[in-house]
């Protein structure tokens, strides 16, 4: 093991024989765009009709989707209001039982209404 290390020791220690000419880097970029072929650069705008009208795709889900809710709202509201309907006319049948049971008159319903 000794061996190997003082091997890698004695190679790293050497100088490197390579260098480079003073001033090399500092007109590399230069030189190397000058033997580049010139080229026209073209700005491209999208060709796809769905990319140049992306706002309006936008705006579209938008709306679209404000009108979904309102409707669904709505239809929510509307069947609500049914299922309300439907009780009442299931219970109106007892109503006057209930009134009889709790020896209620109109004048007492109302009066107990009026206070609220």
């Amino acid at each position: 093991m000794k061996t190997v290390d003082t091997k890698f020791g004695q190679k790293s220690a050497r100088r490197n024989s390579f260098k480079v000419p003073e001033g090399y880097f500092d007109q590399l970029t230069e030189r190397v765009m000058s033997q580049l072929p010139e080229q026209q650069v073209v700005a491209k705008r999208p060709t796809m009709w769905g990319v140049r009208y992306r706002k309006v795709w936008i705006a579209a889900a938008c709306v679209c989707g404000l009108a979904f809710g309102i409707g669904l709202y709505e239809h929510h509201e509307q069947k609500e209001k049914a299922l309300m309907e439907a009780n009442v006319q299931q219970m109106e049948p007892y109503f006057d039982q209930m009134a009889d049971y709790a020896m209620y008159d109109n004048e007492e319903i109302y009066a107990s209404l009026s206070e609220y």
